[in-house]
């Protein structure tokens, strides 16, 4: 099972309890912001799915794991074997845009420093290495003592950026293939996540409407970037 550390901690505090618990309670088990929580129980719910296992959540009441007591021990076992997850330097820097672009709050350093197991000084010094990539695009990087990280700008520059980073890393198989779902590196998915890879085949049966002999004259780079594009607007609205 390919999971972050921080998501191994969420199904952790979710094994263990009796009754529903609300994304506030699992945020201060493992301190971080509820609206991280919510974020990555996004990503836990679609990795339950292939264990049979519902990540149920009630209005007003709280979230629970819903499935037969013998797929939560399943589970249980899976978790205790779960190997840690070796980032290539590379890795490291493609999930900390990932994680700030998507973010519209800033984040603590520790925060993403506890997700790729390595200290605050790695991450802030892949930050610094970082800083030229994201003023290019015409955004900021804010670092301040005590408040977070966080990278502000327009949104439409925002997309732009999570739209080059796609492109920089991804090939069509990535995008497209049934084979890879579930298989990639926790960088690569939380690439695919933010782009919005559910979205991904209904924009392009969008576009490949009778009567378009404007795609046929587009070049597969331009055709990509623009794929790419419509899907990150989609998952930002």
């Amino acid at each position: 099972m390919n999971i972050t550390k921080r998501q191994r901690e969420i199904l952790e505090f979710l094994l263990q309890q009796t009754k529903e618990v609300t994304a506030g309670d699992i945020a201060a088990r493992i301190n971080v912001s509820t609206r991280t929580i919510l974020r990555e129980l996004s990503a836990v719910e679609k990795k339950l799915v292939s264990h049979g296992i519902e990540l149920k959540k009630k209005s007003g009441i709280g979230i629970y794991l819903d499935a037969d007591p013998s797929r939560l021990s399943q589970l249980r076992q899976q978790l205790f074997q779960v190997e840690s997850v070796e980032w290539t330097p590379e890795e490291r820097k493609i999930y900390e845009l990932c994680v700030l672009l998507d973010d519209p709050e800033p984040i603590k350093l520790l925060s993403i420093a506890s997700d790729l197991k390595v200290t605050v000084v790695t991450v802030s010094h892949d930050l610094d290495e970082l800083q030229s990539w994201i003023e290019k695009r015409g955004l900021t990087l804010v670092r301040r003592r005590g408040y977070g990280v966080e990278i502000t700008g327009k949104e439409s520059d925002v997309r732009r950026a999570m739209a080059e980073l796609a492109l920089e890393h991804l090939d069509e198989s990535d995008l497209f293939s049934p084979d890879q779902m579930g298989q990639e590196s926790p960088a690569m998915e939380k690439l695919m996540e933010i782009i919005g890879r559910e979205h991904l085949l209904t924009v392009e049966n969008a576009l490949w409407q009778p009567h378009s002999p404007w795609l046929d004259s587009m070049v597969e780079s331009k055709y990509m970037e623009l794929l790419i594009q419509l899907s990150v607007s989609i998952a930002r609205i």
